[in-house]
């Protein structure tokens, strides 16, 4: 029966039809717009989560597991609603009937919390329930001093972060960077003359920019930068005179893609390659 227009008392009378929100957008797409337009779907429609799973489909469906951590890895949604009604131990019977002379002997088989929860899931309840995770599994209490210890066993900052992610996020966390900055030699205050012995690492103004962004904020935000960067080579705005030049140093096109990449690139987006390489050698074809 559709309606061309709905009001609540009929939305009401029409959605008993229905078990599912699924079953309305499929099968009375006008009443699904209308109550989602009005935002009246979750107020008139209770959708049962009880509906979603019957006793004949969670047999089939637990019959392809062997325990109940298998069944939550590949079927969380049907493991979370067992455990929310109760009914895991229904379908998965406990194995274990954990006391703390068992949990000693089984908790040095994993790693982590993470590494009971994803393998062992009883046992897992049982430390939760119980109250008994931090005192058989206790979180590793991280501290600066170890931060920083660790820190000197990198070349880099970058490595620590890459091989230390956990004492990395920490010290980000606790805005304790500061400190390993220190040990990784990064300036946290720059002046004219730490810049200036920064920018002497470089040829080149990208690979200062990218690599020493704090000494280059810092001559750019102090307008020292064309000052600090003057033996730097920068990048070269082409036009069809200085490409036509560029090209007259090489005397093959290859030598001339390798060493001007910037100049080549500029001369085929503007398809003049051919004319200013025109007195080179090789005969390969650009377009």
């Amino acid at each position: 029966m559709i309606y061309k227009s709905w009001n609540e008392k009929l939305a009401i009378i029409e959605l008993k039809k229905y078990k599912t929100k699924k079953d309305i957008r499929l099968q009375n797409l006008s009443l699904y717009s209308w109550l989602i337009r009005n935002k009246l779907l979750n107020k008139l429609f209770k959708e049962e989560i009880v509906e979603l799973f019957t006793k004949r489909s969670i047999k089939i469906e637990v019959e392809k597991y062997s325990s109940r951590t298998e069944l939550c890895q590949k079927n969380r949604k049907l493991y979370s609603w067992l455990k929310e009604k109760e009914l895991i131990d229904d379908y998965f019977p406990s194995k274990h009937k954990w006391t703390d002379k068992k949990a000693i002997i089984e908790i040095k088989k994993y790693s982590s919390r993470t590494d009971i929860y994803n393998r062992a899931g009883g046992f897992y309840e049982w430390l939760r329930v119980n109250n008994k995770l931090d005192i058989y599994m206790p979180i590793n209490k991280i501290t600066l001093e170890q931060c920083l210890e660790k820190a000197k066993e990198y070349d880099s900052k970058k490595s620590f972060a890459e091989n230390e992610k956990q004492l990395q996020s920490w010290l980000k966390y606790n805005h304790k960077n500061r400190e390993l900055n220190i040990i990784f030699g990064h300036h946290i205050g720059w002046d004219i003359n730490s810049v200036m012995d920064e920018a002497k690492k470089y040829t080149r103004l990208g690979k200062f920019q990218r690599e020493s962004s704090g000494a280059y904020a810092w001559a750019k935000r102090h307008n020292k930068l064309d000052e600090i960067t003057v033996n730097l080579k920068k990048r070269t705005l082409w036009n069809f005179e200085s490409v036509k030049k560029e090209a007259l140093k090489y005397k093959t096109k290859t030598e001339f893609l390798k060493n001007s990449g910037g100049a080549t690139a500029y001369a085929i987006k503007h398809n003049i390659f051919k004319e200013i390489t025109s007195h080179m050698k090789d005969k390969r074809i650009y377009k």
